[in-house]
Parts: C-alpha cells; structure tokens; sequence
C-alpha cells in the first residue's frame, strides 16, 4: 500500500524547504545527499516535497552532511512536536533528554510499546467520526515517536501495567498477539523492563487505582512526572509532588510479577493464543479463574485466585 502524505503540518513543509535549500547551497543533488547520509534518493524528494516525515536520525545525519550547524535539528524537534497536543509540548520536550522513564498504566499498553496493530485500532474506537485518511494519519503520528525508542539509546523504559491491559484483548486475538510480540520483542532488547499487575491483587491492596502516570529522571538528577488525561495534560515539577509518585510506582512494583515472570506469562499467553482453546483460557484468565503462569496461582501479595 503506497504512504500517504503525513498530516497537514507547516513544521513538516519547512523542513522540507530548508532541506532543499541547504542542499542546492551545498551544491549537493538529490542522489548525493541521500548516499551521504545512507538513504534513498527517493526518500530525500519525499521529504523535500513534504510528502514523508523526517525522523530524528534523518535530521542529524542531513545536517552533519550539509554542514548546517544543527538547524535541520532545531527544524525537526519543530516537526515532532507539532505532531502532539499542545499540552503535551513540555513532556514531549523532556522525553529525549531522560534517562530512565517510569510508566504505569492500568488501561493501556503505554505509547512507546503499542504495537501498530493496536495503535491503528486504539485511534479508530478513540476517533470514530474521524475518516480513514485522518486515522491513517494519526497512526503514523503515534508510531514515529516511537523512533525515540528505536533510534537512541535513551531513555530506559521501566513500565508496570496491569493484566487486564492484555486480557481486554481477547475478543481481538490479532491484536492481542501482535502486542505481545512487541511487548516481548522490547523486553528481549534490554531497553524495556517490563512488569503486569496480576488481576488477583485485591482492590484495597492495590496501590494505582486513581490512574497512570509517567516519571522522567534527567541527566541532571532532577524528576519530573507527567499526568495524562483525556482532554489534557500536567507536567509536574514540584520536588515533594514527583516523591509522591516515585513511592507510588515503587509500591506498584512490589504487587507486580516480576520482569522474569512477566516475561515467562507472556510468552505463555502466546502459547495459549497459538493453541487450540486459547480464546477459552484467556476468557478464565480475564475473569479471575485462571491462575497467571509463572506465579504460581498466587498474586505476589500472597492473595489466592480463589
């Protein structure tokens, strides 16, 4: 299926423009720039006709090729930004210079670790008036920040979810597999840690009743933490405000599998989805009757399935 051209964006259009014109200034063709940067040649027309979406290592590598002293850079985080909520400018603006990022979620499989499949139907039920080019457009919105993951080295993703995250899947098994491949291709890199709460953990035992929340922590020691909601966004800077959020993932990671065991259930669900009755099993384990593999039918608060 051919690539539509990204949303309609000014920030993508300038850089393409830009681009363009540090090329022709370089006396650089089209052909030259892209073999010096290690990409088509075609790529480059796209981006120059603002027909694709520059990426991070796309920018770097043009500049240093043009000798453009980070412009194309300044350009692009214009791009990448332009692609998000207002809101959430300041996170998004935090996010490249983290070293670790702390995530829990207790509804969603967290951005950076959603599997296309599950972002193209995540956009669809959350966007339904909207039409298939615009949902088109907002997949590839949400996978290209997912760049940030594949093309550096930072930040760390520490992410707890809860088992009803993947167990809502069941009735989409497609879904529901490819997200588990995602989730076990990224804990498999090293990058991601990855823990489920098991649904067994008891509602007064449970400390992340009252929603998700990011922490980044930054090269300079400092924290800051993010609250998403529907319509909005909070990017929280008070010292005592992200303590209190700190303390609360910790005690989310003490009612939590394991990074190990998390690991071994997930590939036990994919297991299951591979063999004859996966929809049933998956169906018990939703409901509390199918005790998480790996923990031996008992939550890690000790509390039974029972």
């Amino acid at each position: 299926m051919a690539r539509k051209p990204p949303a309609e964006n000014p920030a993508i259009r300038r850089f393409g423009r830009e681009l363009a014109r540090l090329r022709n200034l370089a006396g650089m063709s089209q052909s030259q720039l892209a073999k010096a940067i290690n990409v088509s040649g075609a790529l480059v027309g796209h981006i120059e006709r603002a027909e694709r979406t520059p990426t991070q290592r796309f920018a770097r590598k043009a500049d240093e090729a043009l000798e453009s002293g980070g412009h194309l850079m300044g350009l692009w985080k214009d791009v990448q930004q332009a692609a998000y909520p207002e809101y959430a400018g300041s996170f998004m603006e935090a996010l490249p210079h983290a070293l670790m990022m702390r995530d829990y979620h207790p509804m969603l499989v967290p951005g950076p670790l959603q599997a296309e499949e599950y972002v193209r139907a995540f956009c669809r039920s959350s966007n339904p008036m909207e039409t298939e080019d615009r949902i088109d457009r907002l997949v590839e919105q949400r996978m290209r920040h997912q760049e940030l993951l594949t093309e550096s080295d930072r930040p760390v993703i520490w992410t707890i979810i809860t088992e009803s995250v993947l167990s809502c899947l069941v009735h989409t098994p497609d879904i529901l597999h490819a997200q588990v491949d995602r989730l076990l291709e990224l804990t498999g890199s090293g990058r991601v840690q990855l823990q489920v709460i098991p649904g067994t953990v008891r509602f007064d035992e449970h400390p992340g009743m009252d929603g998700p929340f990011t922490i980044l922590s930054l090269p300079d020691r400092q924290e800051v933490a993010y609250i998403e909601g529907v319509i909005s966004g909070n990017l929280i800077t008070e010292p005592e405000a992200v303590e209190r959020l700190s303390l609360k993932f910790g005690s989310l990671q003490g009612v939590a599998l394991s990074p190990g065991q998390t690991t071994e259930y997930l590939k036990n669900v994919r297991g299951e989805i591979n063999g004859q009755h996966s929809v049933a099993h998956l169906e018990l384990q939703q409901r509390g009757w199918w005790p998480l593999r790996g923990s031996s039918g008992d939550s890690p608060n000790g509390a039974g399935a029972g």
